[in-house]
């Protein structure tokens, strides 16, 4: 079953997926820094989405999803990441033909024993030209803050060839709560 719960700010689309069975039980879902009075069950998925801009002169940019608050010792584990260059907005039709080597990083962490912190693992993704980047961590990994999860795009050779348009991307970071394993 699906539930779709857009909301009107920022163009935040969530939807969730149960994996088990699928009650009425609402979401625990934060917009703007401000929590929903609702559950997060943690055998949904979700999916959370933005968007950021690369302008001209520039090499990377930095987009702000809000994920759900997790009831502890849950984390938010991201299990997927699909950023793609947009081109029907304005003019990026025009312009995203220009757009060279390029990547998307969500800073994971591996969770210490005790849940005392993290090691920094990003998940990457890497491509060239216009063309989508997705890739999947089935079991998850988790974000270790409460609060928005950053999500950079970057231009790949940016410090030395600073964007010479303005590239619009959309991102989609899909998660759940769950508990984080960490390496003995």
């Amino acid at each position: 079953m699906k539930k779709t719960l857009p909301f009107a700010l920022i163009g935040i689309l969530v939807t969730t997926t149960s994996l088990a069975d699928a009650t009425k039980e609402p979401l625990d879902v934060m917009v703007a820094n401000t929590p929903l009075p609702v559950e997060m069950k943690s055998d949904l998925l979700i999916t959370t989405s933005g968007y950021t801009v690369i302008l001209a002169g520039a090499h990377r940019a930095t987009a702000f999803l809000s994920v759900p608050s997790c009831t502890q010792p849950n984390r938010f584990l991201v299990t997927g990441i699909h950023v793609a260059p947009e081109f029907s907005v304005g003019n990026t039709n025009h312009d995203v033909v220009q757009l060279g080597r390029w990547g998307a990083e969500v800073p994971l962490y591996q969770v210490h024993p005790q849940n005392t912190g993290g090691s920094n693992r990003n998940f990457n993704v890497i491509g060239d030209g216009p063309q989508h980047l997705s890739a999947a961590l089935p079991a998850g990994q988790a974000w270790i803050f409460s609060g928005d999860l950053p999500v950079t795009v970057a231009l790949m050779d940016g410090m030395a060839h600073p964007a010479t348009a303005r590239f619009e991307f959309s991102i989609h970071i899909t998660g759940r709560c769950g508990v984080a394993w960490f390496v003995p």
